[in-house]
């Protein structure tokens, strides 16, 4: 299959109004300087595309790796997501902001060299009524989601020079199309993520014509634009889901199965935290009776379906963001308080 870059290429080349700069012959000023990617719109627009490609994740684990022998860090089975963990800290506000700048760096660097590109298109096409348009697609970088690119950008929109310029003019806005998660609409649908940002005045032209090119897009993949009815609120990073959740290996460990399975029917979120908490201590007590020696043996069903609760709870356990740290004595005292843990009557 062709990267997202690739068809958005495809999509652009297609376009009537469209003119790609590299197809052009240039003068040799024009071959000169830096230069954008297309003139759209009867050249009314400058646009470039950027495609993130580099994957931060091991910038994360060097900010947290000197945080994991703290005492308030949290022991948890499985992986949480790094705001989980960064909750249970008192300075993780100040550590959440350093893991957001740093994974976001090459989305600063991709603004900073749009900026150059389009103002030097403008100038060497003697467009200065052109605006310039931003399209920044990702279908590799899961942990730069939708809402951590649009973050990034609405913070570099806003910045200005110490003489209170704009510190990017050039860029009157920016569309985000993202392939690594799905919007989960109020219908239960799933949509294709796409942000469109500006932060410019009088910039309602180019926000129009970049909805315009919006439906195109659609069109071009043929997929329907989501219903008024359906538009989410703004904070909608509750509403993302990583396709790579919804990847199905061809082999996976059965205690991986049922982890998907609690995923798909949270079955015990809706149990207070006192319920879960006793429904824990049941669960953990019966399996670790069958690990006694001299405990009688369970069938391969029985076992099975036993441990498969077992991976739920602590499924439920890792979204609730619960330390287990917290609850080791008080659950031991509970399993030893029902009896499952007492050996078993030898015979003489």
């Amino acid at each position: 299959m062709n990267s997202l870059e690739q068809r958005f290429v495809g999509f652009l080349d297609g376009l009537v109004d469209a003119e790609s700069i590299d197809q052009m012959e240039l003068t040799a000023a024009q071959r000169s300087g830096p230069r954008a990617d297309y003139l759209l719109d009867h050249r009314s627009f400058v646009g470039e595309l950027k495609s993130i490609r580099a994957n931060t994740a091991e910038k994360i684990e060097r900010i947290l790796e000197p945080h994991r022998a703290r005492p308030e860090w949290p022991q948890f089975y499985g992986t949480w997501p790094s705001g989980t963990v960064l909750a249970r800290l008192p300075d993780g506000d100040r550590i959440r902001k350093d893991v957001f700048f740093a994974v976001t760096t090459s989305v600063e660097r991709d603004i900073a060299k749009a900026n150059r590109q389009i103002r030097s298109t403008k100038n060497n096409f003697s467009l200065p009524e052109a605006d310039g348009l931003l399209v920044i697609v990702n279908d590799l970088v899961e942990i730069l989601s939708p809402s951590v690119i649009a973050s990034r950008v609405n913070r570099l929109l806003a910045k200005r020079t110490p003489e209170r310029n704009r510190r990017f003019p050039e860029i009157a806005v920016v569309w985000i199309i993202s392939e690594t998660h799905d919007l989960v609409l109020a219908s239960g649908q799933r949509a294709n993520p796409s942000v469109v940002i500006s932060r410019l005045p009088r910039t309602h032209r180019a926000v129009a014509y970049t909805l315009y090119l919006h439906a195109r897009w659609a069109a071009f993949c043929k997929l329907a634009v989501a219903p008024n009815d359906e538009k989410i609120d703004r904070d909608f990073e509750k509403h993302l889901r990583a396709r790579s959740q919804d990847r199905i290996p061809s082999r996976l460990p059965r205690h991986e199965w049922w982890r998907r399975q609690c995923r798909e029917q949270p079955y015990l979120r809706a149990l207070s935290d006192e319920e879960f908490f006793e429904y824990g201590a049941s669960v953990l007590g019966r399996a670790a009776s069958g690990l006694l020696k001299g405990a009688p043996r369970r069938s391969v069903e029985e076992a099975a379906s036993l441990w498969e609760r077992v991976m739920h709870f602590f499924e439920e356990v890792n979204h609730r963001g619960m330390d287990l740290r917290e609850w080791g004595p008080d659950v031991s005292a509970r399993i030893k308080a029902s009896g499952v843990l007492k050996r078993p009557s030898q015979s003489p």
